[in-house]
Order: structure tokens, then sequence, then C-alpha cells
């Protein structure tokens, strides 16, 4: 004879518990997502990982903190805007100049595209409206540029030595006259 349904405790079934925790997972998962905040990595790594922006004040910070880890002094941060005649792509013209001290390991930076690559990457994905990132040795005119190119790339600058005949205005974009 069967027995009574009240007295028999139901187990239930996988599949009933799966469809009714799926959406609380789905939930966590996502909430756990957004709260979670990679930092990218700038010595050391190919392609930094990135789920949230940092601010333009972060990236220019982190900047300082890698390249003073790395052995190198930076000296100045100077940011501005470039001449309204400057050949630029771009709707803006802000620029942003690291000055190293030639001491430490600064000759080493400068002879290290990756590193470089990387930290002007960091900068102008988090700096909207910065076009390009300058190195520069105090007191000498070494300098290396990065630009920001149309389709939100980076390419190294081309230096280009100073000709009376051909103003820094009317250069291509991703040119500049060297110090």
């Amino acid at each position: 004879m069967p027995r009574p349904s009240s007295s028999r405790r139901q187990t239930p079934q996988p599949f009933l518990l799966l469809v009714l925790l799926f959406p609380i997972g789905i939930i966590i998962s996502a909430v756990s997502l957004l709260q979670r905040r990679v930092v990218p990595k700038l010595v050391g790594s190919a392609q930094p990982e990135r789920l949230v922006p940092k601010s333009c004040s972060e990236a220019i910070t982190e900047a300082t903190t890698s390249l003073s880890s790395s052995g190198s002094t930076v000296t100045e941060t100077r940011s501005g805007e470039m001449s309204p005649n400057a050949v630029n792509p771009f709707s803006f013209n802000e620029y942003l100049t690291f000055a190293l001290d030639g001491s430490g390991n600064t000759s080493s930076f400068m002879s290290n595209s990756e590193k470089q690559r990387i930290i002007a990457q960091s900068i102008l994905d988090s700096c909207q409206s910065t076009t390009k990132v300058t190195f520069g040795v105090n007191s000498t005119d070494y300098i290396l540029t990065w630009f920001r190119m149309p389709g939100n790339t980076i390419q190294r600058g081309v230096c280009r030595e100073p000709n009376i005949n051909d103003p820094y205005q009317q250069l291509p974009w991703g040119e500049y006259v060297c110090g």
C-alpha cells in the first residue's frame, strides 16, 4: 500500500535546483566582476589586462612609480596643449611629458621601446584628451614621443632633424623635431 504523501519527504530534483539557483549565480558573478578592478602591470606584460579604466591622474602616478622603480628619476611631469597650428587628426590636443634625470637606469629605459610603449599606452587609454606622451632626458636633446593614432593605436614617433624650411607645425602626425 502506498504511503500517504504528507508523511513522505520529497527530495528536490537536481534540474529544479539548477533552474532555481542559476539566476542567483549569474547575479553574484556579475556583481563580483563589476567590483573587481584589475590594474595593468606596466613592466613585463605585452598587453596589460584592463577591466575598469584608471583615471588619468592614476595612470600618471602609476607611470611615475614604474619609472622610479626601474631606476629612472622623474624630475618633472608636464602637460599642456599643443600649438593649434600643429597637424593633429584629433579634436583634442593635449600632451604629457616626463622629464627624466640622466642618472640611474634612465639610459636603459630610453632604449627599451617596450617599456615606453606600455607606459604610453596606459596613459593614452586613461587620459582621453592626450594625444602624445614624451620621455626626455634633462639637459639633453634626447626625447622620444609616442603618438595616439587614428583607430586607437599608438606609434613611436619619428624624430626629424630641425629644418628651417619645414616648420614643426607642418610635420605629418607621428613625426616630431628632435631636440
